[in-house]
């Protein structure tokens, strides 16, 4: 048995019970690691001090420089299952036109504090093979694998899973309006413009459809996905077919998720063909499968391709708001398909895709560290160096200035708007 630490920066649920999606990944990696033997600890930067040692220390990247001199542990995991150079680097491009350099500098630090903890991990997490051959090209780059250091199982793929316990969708056999639910924050790399424009379609062919939109402002109202969010509701209030079918919901908290999903029909989730739909793992769709939703996704990622695989509902081209209405229509009209997708789904996340399945490892590595039988490895130099290439101090006070230039526009601008003057003394922000 292996003591295992894994951490968050935030209490392990937010408000009212609802997670996001580290709370969650920890949250459920840690219950899969104790029913597999282990001890695992979730802590919170101030609850460090008392956890004491640890065999196996399991970190975001972004969390291992700033916590790491508060961790004893005989081994480093780097959870790499949010891509810097996917969901990151489309974040950044998405607030360019808003806040200009500012984004490019946040990403430059997340890039950054990335490669650093790639530098230093005994091990690293991958959420699929895309992001797993990602991450050794770049650790083949960073000097960690080379030949005389063969790559061996430095990246572990391990997905994230379906939880234990999915709930009953006594739903599918009692008559209803149907119901089409997209779930989750819409972040700047989902496709939301396909999606409404397939929408005034699917209204026509199916007038009783109700159009539910669960939490797509994110958790707590993530400011990334508020520009999509309310692009979605002046859609939907500017049009009176899919203002009088639509209904927008809170996020749940976590442990009541399910009957989200056991009272919806079709679950959709659309996203464009670029680098972060590569590399990305749609933990809102793995939810959805173990919810035993049917459903409607665009093409391009490992979700995708689990769905196509397992005949869990419709693979469309992105941007095709054509075939995605079509799509969409085709399962709202067959109830009986419906029904065995869903029973597919629960199947398959009860094995092949539950966190049992797929911790399994992570499982035997931390048992590994705890017998001894297994080495650690340490930073190699052209790491260190690649990362103060990026990171230097030229580099930091440059975005130090870009900042004071960029708060300094703000300030300006306002106070073209208004007519006012600053006040002798008053800090203007």
């Amino acid at each position: 048995m292996a003591r295992v630490l894994l951490t968050l920066d935030e209490p392990r649920t937010g408000p009212d019970g609802r997670m996001a999606g580290l709370q969650v990944r920890v949250h459920e990696m840690a219950a899969a690691l104790a029913r597999a033997g282990h001890a695992a600890i979730v802590a919170t930067t101030d609850e460090l001090a008392a956890c004491g040692p640890v065999d196996v220390w399991i970190a975001h990247p972004r969390m291992v420089a700033p916590l790491g001199p508060a961790v004893r542990a005989r081994a480093l995991v780097v959870d790499g299952y949010e891509s810097p150079f996917g969901s990151f680097l489309a974040q950044a491009a998405a607030l360019l036109p808003r806040v200009g350099d500012r984004a490019a500098q946040d990403y430059r630090a997340s890039a950054v504090a990335s490669l650093a903890a790639l530098g230093a991990a005994d091990r690293v997490l991958a959420a699929n093979e895309s992001q797993r051959t990602a991450y050794l090209t770049m650790l083949a780059m960073l000097g960690r694998i080379g030949p005389r250091t063969p790559d061996g199982d430095l990246v572990l793929c391990v997905p994230s899973g379906a939880s234990p316990a999915p709930p009953r969708r006594d739903g599918d056999v009692t008559p209803h309006e149907p119901v089409l639910l997209w779930c989750g924050g819409c972040y700047p790399w989902f496709d939301v413009e396909t999606y409404l424009a397939a929408l005034a379609r699917v209204t026509s062919a199916v007038p009783a459809v109700r159009l539910r939109f669960a939490g797509i402002d994110g958790v707590a109202g993530d400011p990334s996905a508020l520009p999509l969010a309310r692009r979605i509701r002046e859609a939907v209030a500017g049009s009176a077919a899919l203002r009088a079918r639509s209904e927008f919901v809170a996020w749940l908290p976590y442990a009541e998720r399910g009957g989200l999903y056991a009272a919806a029909d079709v679950g959709v989730c659309t996203y464009g063909d670029h680098l972060e739909t590569r590399l990305a793992m749609r933990t809102r769709v793995i939810d959805m499968i173990w919810g035993g939703l049917p459903l409607v996704v665009s093409a391009g990622d490992e979700m995708s391709r689990v769905v196509e695989a397992h005949a869990l509902g419709r693979v469309v081209a992105p941007a095709d708001p054509s075939a995605l209405a079509d799509a969409i229509v085709a399962l709202l009209a067959d109830a009986a398909g419906r029904r065995a997708m869903s029973a597919r789904a629960q199947a398959l996340a009860a094995g092949d895709l539950s966190w049992d399945r797929q911790i399994a490892p992570l499982a035997a590595y931390c048992e590994a560290v705890a017998a001894g039988a297994t080495g650690v490895r340490r930073a190699a130099r052209p790491s260190e160096a690649i990362v103060r290439l990026n990171d230097g101090r030229a580099r930091r006070l440059a975005d130090a200035l870009r900042r004071v230039a960029w708060r300094a526009g703000r300030v300006w601008r306002r106070l073209r708007r208004t007519g006012a003057e600053p006040v002798p003394g008053r800090v203007w922000a």
